[in-house]
């Protein structure tokens, strides 16, 4: 499940687009070409927002239904934030920028453990937050664009470092 950070910092570090692209066909010949046989919520959720970052819906949609069935299965609350997340990037796709809006404002208040929030990047949600702060700076939220993205700055999870620097100059863009 290694390949899944390249697939997740291929959106921020786009020298990394030829490895994430590795990772991705690793990934489907291992456990099929919609990853019928992936049970990993992580990569389920950080194939979700590879495929959304290249417009790909229907994988996307079929990676939020099966996240949602592992949280059915399991009851796992983290497999059921990130199906949401994948609705969220879904409604951009669409085009529902307001929508979207709503439920990555919701993800953010997911409450989690000291532990989570320092090593667990399904739970931080480094890829949401700074989608959000993006969104709200295009809206001229600036005040708001500039404290979800200073969630970054925070040295505890390991996760948000790749993402600084794109919080950063959007910080900077926004100010």
């Amino acid at each position: 499940e290694g390949g899944r950070f390249y697939l997740i910092e291929a959106i921020t570090a786009p020298a990394l687009r030829a490895k994430a692209l590795e990772s991705d066909s690793t990934l489907r010949a291992q456990f099929g070409e919609r990853y019928e046989r992936l049970e990993g919520v992580g990569s389920l959720w950080a194939l979700g927002v590879w495929h959304a970052s290249q417009g790909d819906s229907v994988v996307v949609r079929s990676l939020r239904d099966a996240l949602f069935a592992v949280e059915l299965r399991s009851h796992a609350t983290v497999a059921g934030q990130l199906a949401r997340a994948l609705s969220a990037r879904l409604l951009l796709l669409r085009g529902d920028t307001a929508g979207a809006v709503t439920g990555l404002r919701a993800l953010l208040t997911f409450p989690v453990t000291r532990a989570e929030l320092e090593w667990n990047m399904g739970v931080t949600l480094p890829v949401e937050r700074l989608t959000l702060a993006e969104i709200l700076s295009v809206r001229h939220e600036w005040d708001e664009a500039d404290r979800v993205a200073s969630a970054f700055d925070h040295q505890a999870p390991v996760a948000f470092i790749p993402f600084l620097p794109a919080s950063l100059a959007l910080r900077y863009r926004a100010a």
